[in-house]
């Protein structure tokens, strides 16, 4: 369990913050759409609409604001790159409130060195980081400007003494 933490801690890490925007009332904050990208994600990948590896190597997020098709947001899922570093994409257009519009998912890529996590998949580590962002900012003022101005985030393996 601690291996798990460290492991979304380190994802949580490598997010790159931006300054806050002034949204208008009532728009959700672009982390909590990131967070609801990757429930889209695992329900795609429950139904089959989408490969599994989604589930299991994905490897990043990425989010931006946008008014393409009446969309507020376009959330970005990255897996884990193939040999020749090519990675399978979904992007997901969303409204103000985070709910998804609409997918596209790129070319399906099987990665070339996919991570063994060893209690949970890529995609709950990935949601789990998120929760800590969506929950964790008003205890833990530094992480505010993740849950105002997220930009991307990525899920990297790490060790403790313990391996």
């Amino acid at each position: 369990m601690k291996n798990l933490l460290i492991a979304a801690l380190v994802g949580l890490v490598l997010a790159q913050p931006a300054f806050a925007h002034n949204d208008p009332p009532g728009t959700t904050p672009i982390s909590k759409a990131t967070e609801l990208g990757v429930h889209r994600i695992e329900r795609l990948v429950t139904l089959k609409k989408i490969d599994p590896t989604y589930q299991s190597a994905l490897a990043a997020m990425r989010a931006e604001r946008t008014t393409e098709g009446g969309a507020t947001y376009k959330i970005y899922g990255y897996v884990s790159p193939d040999a020749n570093n090519q990675s399978s994409t979904i992007a997901m257009l969303s409204d103000k409130t985070g709910k998804v519009l609409s997918y596209t998912v790129g070319t399906t890529y099987q990665p070339a060195n996919p991570v063994a996590w060893p209690d949970k998949d890529a995609l709950t580590l990935m949601e789990d980081a998120l929760h800590f962002v969506l929950e964790g900012w008003t205890a833990h003022p530094d992480v505010k400007p993740f849950y105002a101005g997220l930009i991307t985030i990525n899920l990297n393996p790490a060790r403790d003494s313990g391996g």
